[in-house]
């Protein structure tokens, strides 16, 4: 289904889907380097970026979507860009997978269930 123009032309949400959250995305990226707290903030931001990169619409009233960021601290990355990035990249990876292998609700079947 096309959510985005669903909504567009006037759709609403079903009765399953329109409490505020019940479409939240939770994300957390933990990385291994050193990294500083503004830099966490930017590959969250990245992470950020991969949720309006495969899924939409993103950031609606129904959803409760956030990304976090950790790191351990052990290795000094090469740039900040490329935990960013990487981050991006794993998070869109993520956001594949755990919708090609979801398992349905009574509302909406899940795509890993064919």
């Amino acid at each position: 289904m096309d959510t985005r123009r669903y909504l567009t032309n006037g759709g609403v949400p079903g009765e399953g889907f329109s409490r505020e959250g019940a479409n939240t995305t939770l994300v957390v990226v933990a990385t291994n380097t050193n990294t500083t707290r503004l830099e966490l903030h930017g590959v969250a931001q990245m992470a950020a970026d991969a949720l309006g990169q495969r899924i939409t619409p993103v950031g609606t009233a129904f959803d409760g979507d956030m990304v976090f960021a950790v790191s351990t601290g052990e290795i000094v990355p090469g740039t900040a860009i490329e935990v960013e990035l990487l981050a991006q990249h794993a998070t869109a990876i993520a956001i594949e997978r755990a919708v090609s292998q979801a398992t349905g609700s009574d509302e909406v079947p899940g795509l890993g269930e064919r």
